[in-house]
């Protein structure tokens, strides 16, 4: 699924590049984002994450939706068993989940099944960030005439910065 099309990318950012070459920057910008935190949104999807316990908070690589199952073993490779929903609290918005009741921690490998939250329009925009930058970045120059100098003082470093800056939306916050 793309979330940005040439015509609503030629919209949004100005750029010479013809269709086939900014369908290229689209795609490859578009890959970098699922190959860091997954496929897209779609409502049908569950994912199922294996995460290690043994602290009272697990962590996911998405925000939640909603939480289909739970399963814990106290050994890798061990029995699961099945968790009930009273036995952990889910902060959606952090992608986080405690185990109840406080202070209890979780088996050696949990495994959860659930539905990410809808983020979508996040990254859409950021896509689009990431995709301007890209079509907008050039190696740093300089142009000397008339008695004037002037000099592109943009780095890659800079360039990159302004890449980091638009992946780190799609983070979840960090506790």
């Amino acid at each position: 699924m793309t979330l940005l099309s040439i015509a609503a990318a030629r919209a949004l950012i100005q750029t010479p590049l013809s269709d086939f070459d900014l369908g290229t920057v689209i795609d490859c910008e578009e890959r970098g984002i699922i190959a860091a935190f997954d496929a897209h949104y779609s409502a049908q999807a569950t994912i199922a994450e294996a995460v290690e316990g043994g602290a009272t908070d697990i962590y996911l690589r998405r925000r939640i939706g909603s939480v289909a199952s739970i399963t814990e073993a106290r050994a890798v490779g061990g029995p699961t068993i099945t968790l009930a929903a009273s036995t952990y609290y889910v902060w959606g918005n952090q992608g986080r989940i405690t185990r109840l009741p406080d202070g209890s921690a979780w088996g050696r490998l949990v495994t959860v099944t659930y539905t990410p939250a809808d983020d979508s329009a996040l990254r859409k925009q950021v896509l689009i960030e990431l995709v301007r930058i890209a079509v907008n970045q050039r190696t740093p120059r300089k142009a000397s005439g008339y008695g004037y100098t002037v000099e592109d003082t943009a780095t890659a470093q800079d360039w990159q910065q302004m890449r980091d800056a638009q992946i780190a939306r799609l983070r979840l916050p960090s506790l």
